[in-house]
């Protein structure tokens, strides 16, 4: 009883803390991408028939445009927002965990940028910048409020263009939407490739720990 008590109490080690953070933040992330590559996948099923679970799959500005001349305004600013923003969050605590490791992403973007801080958030809130936001210790809250608001401001632009060219884009719906019976097998292909991959990756695994 005593040592496994004993055991019980012993705390993790802050390299292993960190690490299960990091997991912890990036899976939601992970999960996010899938989506999106299951929704280009399934595109041309969705685009005319479920532009709606089009956009909450893969929110892409093509997608967006489209689907603003077929769902309700409220509906589509909602969705819009939440599916887009979903991921900040993580990106930004992902940030504040690797902090100076976030050198390589910073690295990529202009040193305007990196200089401007909230105002960039608000003008591109994507991952890598909500990563660097987080990173550079801006405010969560602030960090937030930029974050949703740009991100806002951009469905209202994507929204108006889209009903504006409401005439062409359902021409370009239309196109992929006839390519829907291409999609299932792409679907199976993609799958079945990536088994295969996992499969060979594994018997590599197994053949490096033979003796």
């Amino acid at each position: 009883m005593g040592g496994e008590a004993g055991i019980a109490t012993i705390p993790a080690s802050p390299d292993r803390r960190s690490r299960r953070r990091a997991v912890l933040l990036a899976t939601p992330i992970l999960a996010l991408s899938a989506a999106s590559v299951i929704g280009n996948l399934l595109a041309p099923a969705l685009v005319t028939a479920h532009p709606l679970l089009l956009i909450t799959l893969s929110p892409r500005a093509v997608y967006l445009a489209i689907a603003a001349g077929e769902v309700p305004p409220a509906a589509y600013l909602a969705v819009g927002l939440l599916r887009l923003c979903a991921a900040d969050p993580s990106h930004f605590l992902l940030g504040s965990l690797l902090g100076s490791r976030v050198d390589r992403v910073a690295a990529r973007l202009p040193r305007l940028c990196r200089r401007m801080g909230l105002p960039v958030v608000a003008l591109c809130p994507n991952g890598k910048v909500l990563l660097l936001a987080g990173a550079t210790g801006l405010p969560h809250r602030q960090v937030a409020l930029a974050a949703v608001s740009g991100t806002l401001a951009q469905l209202v632009l994507i929204y108006t263009a889209g009903r504006a060219l409401a005439t062409p884009l359902e021409s370009v719906a239309g196109l992929v939407s006839a390519m829907a019976p291409l999609a299932v097998p792409v679907l199976a292909a993609v799958g079945g490739g990536v088994a295969v991959g996992r499969a060979g990756i594994r018997r590599r695994a197994q053949g490096r720990a033979l003796p």
